[in-house]
């Protein structure tokens, strides 16, 4: 003997579980067993399967079926599939609308954010590229300036050597021509030493008491020079420092004429 058992599939809520329940149940049909020949007890009942698709009947039935129906299942017809589907469309639409949103604001932010730094790299790019063209001018103007100094420096040092060269020049000049004024002295102080003893050897005693007072007075002046002395012709001295011969220095000029007979 055989127990008969009831047996309820579930399938998923949506199209795809309507369509694989109602495939199964034109499986049942195929084989004889669907709920028509389960009510018209059509066959071996004790030893089929039967199926079908769980409709309103069956969800309002008494028995087992029915409450089972009732508690776990809903009672939905295909416009309420679709109706929710439509909802479930919407509701999935909505969360993606705002994720969509979301992602626009995230967006927005981000290309703020890259539009900022975007500014401050250019902002920092072209103080480097002032920074860059000053310090090159400031390089540029010292390594210039440096060069004038250089020129300043080797004109200077050209210059100078040029006054130096040419007052070792004077001064050896002026050396030479110290010595000769030093030799011509001595020679002259030889003349004059000559010319002492000639006036001294003569007969004149005031010519000779002129001229030895005359040799007294200059025998140790260094500034007096004598050109040259001689008897009845031309006396002259020349003086370097003329505007500093004192009275008694003219004075014994103006004798040494008298007694030499020189005007």
């Amino acid at each position: 003997t055989y127990k008969k058992v009831a047996v309820v599939a579930e399938f998923n809520s949506d199209w795809s579980g309507f369509a694989s329940a109602t495939e199964l149940e034109k499986e049942f049909e195929r084989e004889g067993c669907s709920k028509k020949e389960w009510v018209e007890k059509r066959g071996d009942s004790e030893s089929k399967a039967y199926g079908w698709c769980a409709r309103a009947e069956d969800y309002n039935s008494e028995g087992p079926i029915g409450e089972y129906l009732s508690k776990e299942g809903k009672l939905r017809t295909v416009s309420d599939i679709s109706q929710e589907k439509a909802e479930d469309r919407n509701s999935v639409l909505e969360e993606l609308s705002s994720m969509i949103a979301m992602t626009n604001e995230d967006l927005n932010k981000v290309q703020y954010s890259y539009n900022e730094t975007a500014m401050l790299l250019k902002r920092v790019k072209d103080q480097k590229k002032n920074l860059d063209e000053a310090y090159a001018e400031e390089t540029k103007k010292m390594h210039q300036m440096s060069i004038r100094s250089i020129q300043k420096i080797l004109e200077d040092k050209e210059r100078l050597s040029n006054e130096l060269e040419a007052k070792m020049l004077r001064l050896k000049n002026w050396s030479k021509e110290l010595e000769k004024k030093e030799t011509l002295t001595e020679l002259e102080r030889q003349k004059l030493d000559e010319e002492k003893k000639k006036i001294v050897a003569s007969s004149n005693p005031e010519e000779k008491r002129q001229a030895l007072s005359f040799g007294s007075h200059y025998d140790t002046s260094d500034d007096i020079l004598v050109t040259r002395i001689s008897r009845g012709s031309l006396f002259a001295l020349r003086d370097h420092h003329k505007d500093k011969l004192s009275f008694s220095d003219m004075k014994v000029l103006s004798d040494l004429k008298r007694v030499l007979n020189i005007k």
